[in-house]
């Protein structure tokens, strides 16, 4: 079920020009001639990207609102009063005029192979609509792919572990600058779920589907762990910049 909800203390109409949004709507006019503007699919978006995902993954401020966040929008949204969550939020800027990002998937199936209780919540920073956003079926195995709207103030919960998604290329002329991390309901993490770790390990040897039974997990790249990948929403262990580190 996909859920879009704006966040308390953020309301108000659609925003103006005038508005942090909408510079960032703008940054594809100041690309250089030595920068891309993303010809590749599976480009990133450099040279916006990375200054972006370091500058928040360096901010005490971040972190800490980024947990607010999820206690008082996230878990009521989804019913519940505790999740663990990914602890450092992936950052995506796809730039007006620039292909198509990655290729359709859906978190929970191969390659990634998240733990099925997983949700995806996806924060757009600037109005997304077209083939700006993000694509995404509303059910899964539904196929009615539809691009999903929402404005600065505004996050969608949707289940991406199941629901395939992708982008398109970016034919408008606004700029989307998003970011977007995965929860579990607390009561739904299961700490002994491999998934991708397991998953690249029997890659790398050509063995999938070939594992010798009881097989631990000895051998085996690491699982998206909590601490690690996820923190719990209740912990404010993180809270003096450890997670940092």
């Amino acid at each position: 079920r996909r859920r879009r909800r704006r966040g308390r203390g953020r309301g108000g109409g659609r925003h103006t020009s005038t508005s942090s949004s909408a510079v960032l709507e703008r940054l594809h006019r100041h690309l250089t001639s030595s920068q891309p503007s993303s010809t590749s699919t599976f480009s990133t978006c450099y040279p916006f990207t990375a200054p972006l995902k370091n500058a928040m993954c360096r901010s005490l401020e971040f972190k800490r609102a980024l947990r607010l966040f999820v206690q008082r929008e996230v878990c009521p949204a989804l019913g519940v009063s505790r999740v663990a969550y990914q602890r450092k939020p992936t950052f995506r800027v796809h730039l007006a005029g620039g292909a198509a990002q990655g290729a359709p998937h859906a978190d929970g199936l191969q390659p990634y192979n998240h733990q099925p209780g997983e949700v995806n919540v996806w924060v757009p920073l600037t109005a997304v609509f077209g083939s700006n956003s993000l694509v995404c079926e509303s059910a899964p195995g539904a196929g009615d792919f539809h691009s999903l709207e929402a404005e600065p103030g505004q996050f969608v919960s949707f289940y991406g572990n199941r629901c395939w998604h992708f982008t398109v290329a970016n034919d408008t002329d606004v700029t989307r600058v998003s970011f977007d991390l995965r929860v579990i309901p607390f009561e739904l993490f299961d700490a002994t779920h491999c998934g991708s770790g397991r998953l690249k390990w029997a890659l790398a040897r050509g063995t999938v589907g070939k594992e010798p039974p009881g097989v631990g997990t000895e051998g085996y790249l690491p699982p998206l762990n909590l601490g690690e990948y996820y923190v719990d929403s209740e912990d404010h262990a993180d809270d003096d910049g450890a997670w940092m580190r």
